[in-house]
C-alpha cells in the first residue's frame, strides 16, 4: 500500500479522498507584508474555516506548494491541519527568485547544497521560520521555472530536485509560468532518473494549445489545472474546463485539478472569493454539464492525486 507524506506524518492512500492538488494555505513574513501584500495569508482562523468548509463539501486533502524560503511558515501549517482535521501535504524546494531577497542564501547555493536541504527537509524535518528544525516531515517536493526558459540557478534547482526524488521517492511539483517551459522542465527531471508518474506540472491550462498539453501528457508527467473558476468569475468560457473534457478521455490517470488561493482575494474570509470549496461544491457539477463521465471526474479530483502524490520506489531499490 502507498503512502502520501503529509504534515501530522504518513497516511496511506486509501484514506485521503477528494484532493485540492495546488494549493496556498499561508504565505507569512515581513517580507512578503511588504512586497507582496495580496499574497499575505497568515490567519490561521481564516485558512481553518475555508478548509472546515472544504471538508464539509465533501473535501478530503489539501497539497500545499509553498516551499522553503520566505512566506513558508511550517508551524502555522500544522496547526491549520491539526484544528481543520484536512490532511495537508507540505513541501520542500525552491520557488522562482523573485519572492526570495537578493542575499537569501538559497540564492547562492549551489546543486549539492540544493540535494542536502530537500533531501533533509523529507527525511528528517523541515525547517522552520525561525531557523530551528522542527518534526514536520516535507512531503512533495515543488520546484518553479521562469517563462518560456529556465534560468541557470533553476537548472540547478531542478537537476537537485530530481536527485532526491528519484533517491528518497518523494514526488515532485512544479510551477510553470504561464503554463511554458514544461518539456524543458520534463527533460531535466527525467534526465535525473525521477518516475514522471510522480510528477505533476502546474498551470498549464494558461497555455491554450491542445497540442502542447497532449505532447506534455505523451511524456508521461501528470498536469495541474487551475485557471478554471478564474475564467468563470471573469465572465469568460474555461478553456481549463473545455480542456479537461476534451482530454480526460485519452489521458484519464493524468489530470489533477487545484485552485491555487495565493491571493488574500480568493478567501471568503479576507472578504473575498470563491473559497477552496468551489473546487468540491461546483467544478464536479460544471464537468457534467459538460459532459464529463463520473468515472472520469472521480480519477481528476480523486484518484489520480492519490497515485501522483504517493512516494515511489528509488533508484537503488528498483
Amino acid at each position: 500500500m502507498g503512502f502520501v507524506r503529509c504534515i501530522l506524518g504518513d497516511v496511506e492512500v486509501d484514506e485521503l479522498g477528494v484532493c485540492d492538488a495546488h494549493e496556498h494555505l499561508i504565505i507569512d513574513g515581513e517580507f512578503i507584508e511588504e512586497k507582496y501584500p495580496e499574497f499575505l495569508l497568515c490567519d490561521v482562523d481564516v485558512i481553518v474555516e475555508g478548509l472546515v468548509e472544504f471538508k464539509e463539501l465533501g473535501g478530503g486533502w489539501v497539497v500545499d506548494t509553498m516551499p522553503t524560503g520566505p512566506g513558508r511558515n511550517v508551524e502555522k501549517v500544522a496547526e491549520v491541519s491539526r484544528r481543520s482535521n484536512v490532511p495537508v501535504v507540505c513541501p520542500t524546494g525552491m520557488h522562482l527568485g523573485q519572492y526570495y531577497l537578493d542575499d537569501h542564501a538559497m540564492m547562492k547555493m549551489g546543486r549539492d547544497e540544493f540535494v542536502r536541504l530537500f533531501a533533509g527537509e523529507i527525511e528528517n524535518g523541515m525547517v522552520a521560520v525561525h531557523g530551528k528544525m522542527t518534526e514536520y516531515r516535507a512531503g512533495v517536493i515543488k520546484v518553479a521555472g521562469s517563462y518560456e526558459k529556465l534560468t541557470d540557478l533553476e537548472r540547478e534547482v531542478f537537476c537537485a530536485a530530481g536527485y532526491v526524488s528519484a533517491r528518497t521517492g518523494c514526488p515532485i511539483i512544479t510551477h510553470t509560468e504561464q503554463g511554458t517551459a514544461g518539456v524543458e522542465q520534463v527533460e531535466i527531471l527525467k534526465g535525473q532518473g525521477v518516475d514522471l508518474g510522480h510528477v505533476v506540472l502546474s498551470h498549464c491550462d494558461r497555455v491554450k494549445d491542445e497540442g502542447y498539453h497532449r505532447a506534455l501528457l505523451d511524456m508521461g508527467v501528470r498536469l495541474e489545472y487551475d485557471n478554471h473558476f478564474r475564467e468563470l468569475l471573469n465572465g469568460e468560457q474555461s478553456y481549463s474546463i473545455d480542456l479537461i473534457a476534451e482530454l480526460c478521455v485519452d489521458y484519464p490517470e493524468q489530470l489533477v485539478v487545484g485552485m491555487d488561493l495565493a491571493r488574500r482575494s480568493y478567501w471568503r474570509g479576507y472578504d473575498g472569493g470563491p473559497g477552496v470549496g468551489w473546487l468540491v461544491a461546483e467544478l464536479p457539477r460544471i464537468l457534467r454539464q459538460k459532459g464529463v463521465e463520473e468515472i472520469y471526474i472521480d480519477r481528476i479530483l480523486n484518484r489520480n492525486a492519490l497515485d501522483v502524490f504517493s512516494f515511489y520506489q528509488p533508484v537503488a531499490c528498483r
